[in-house]
């Protein structure tokens, strides 16, 4: 994945400040979820007036261009001369963002790590870890694809050539290594790799409640979501959430058709929405009008739909960790990788499992 340089958009300039100097955080985040943690874990003068946002093509642009402070970057994946082009530009900015971006020298700096632009950006300094999924341990259980990734990239030819323009955080990413000194969580976890860091805890209901009614309708005008959204998609029955697997290569988009269209067959008979994962670009449209259910719109994290107050009977998902959201009241069906081959190869063993609303925690689920 390569960047290119863009355009920073206007910023506004707190009274007495210059625009630059006005920075104390700065944030980088590789998807709507790390965005939406940021926006609820820090207060509210700060992600309006205090931040710059540093924004990849992951995030969709018209989510980016309602922040205040932004600077986006063309992240897409190129071939060819715009591959070459990309590498010199990815050389440029990690030679100069401090120049270009002064802010990066002394701003506190919240970050997905696993993204190469945060990569470039942060190079040395410390940060702390933006949330990349309810449970870490789902991200970083043995035999998952992070694992592989991190191997892969630690062992590769490009890993080491990126180590020695970029440095150490290339190719040890998701918090593990030193510069990361801070781990924000949504629930109590204990990860060996984390020890020594920085720990804290929140959950995003607890969040969402602490924050003040003008700071959760910016969250909601950030991502763009209407009182219409939320009549259209309270009183559902099922909710199914969708994952990249096509995007990630783990299978073609038909069998990916297939999959979900076998899910919404077994609740033909219920009032279904489809939240699809904000990297699955997958149309669902033909399963749309066979079941007639409503899909949600994909920038919209699945967190947010509970916190808004859309509430659900039933939550269905192979393995994202998104559906906890819902475990106050909802009961969730987990159906893992145990029954699909191809997921299993791809993604690790993960059993099925049925978890009934009345249960309080689930932290044991992932020892």
């Amino acid at each position: 994945m390569l960047l290119a340089l863009s355009n920073t958009y206007p910023s506004k300039t707190t009274k007495g400040m210059s625009t630059r100097n006005k920075y104390t955080h700065v944030c980088i985040p590789a998807n709507v979820y790390g965005l939406m943690d940021y926006l609820l874990y820090i207060d509210e003068e700060t992600i309006k007036n205090h931040t710059h946002y540093f924004i990849g093509s992951e995030i969709p642009k018209e989510i980016a261009e309602s922040l205040p402070n932004v600077t986006l970057f063309n992240t897409q994946k190129a071939g060819g001369i715009k591959l070459f082009i990309k590498q010199l530009k990815k050389i440029f900015l990690s030679i100069f963002s401090r120049i270009i971006y002064p802010e990066l020298r002394t701003a506190k700096i919240y970050a997905q790590d696993h993204q190469p632009l945060a990569q470039i950006l942060i190079q040395k300094r410390n940060y702390t870890l933006l949330p990349d999924s309810a449970y870490y341990k789902i991200i970083l259980r043995e035999g998952g694809l992070a694992r592989k990734i991190l191997s892969e990239k630690q062992h590769s030819l490009k890993g080491k050539i990126e180590k020695l323009l970029y440095g150490q955080l290339s190719i040890n990413f998701w918090g593990l290594n030193n510069q990361c000194t801070e781990v924000l969580f949504i629930h109590d976890e204990k990860i060996k790799e984390y020890e020594g860091k920085k720990i804290t805890v929140n959950t995003f209901n607890k969040l969402w409640q602490n924050s003040t009614p003008t700071k959760q309708q910016f969250i909601r005008q950030c991502f763009a979501i209407e009182d219409k959204d939320i009549s259209d998609y309270s009183g559902a029955d099922i909710v199914v959430l969708t994952q990249p697997f096509s995007d990630d290569g783990a299978i073609t988009v038909a069998e990916q058709i297939d999959l979900y269209k076998n899910i919404l067959e077994q609740y033909k008979e219920e009032n279904i929405i489809l939240k699809p994962h904000p990297r699955d670009k997958t149309d669902y449209s033909t399963l749309q009008r066979q079941y007639k259910c409503k899909i949600v719109k994909s920038h919209i994290p699945t967190e947010l739909l509970a916190l808004i107050g859309v509430n659900i009977k039933t939550a269905v998902t192979f393995f994202s960790s998104s559906v906890y959201i819902f475990n106050q009241y909802s009961k969730i069906i987990w159906l893992g990788t145990e029954d699909f081959p191809a997921l299993k190869a791809q993604f690790g063993a993960m059993e099925a499992k049925i978890i009934n609303p009345e249960k309080e925690s689930y932290n044991n689920d992932f020892e």
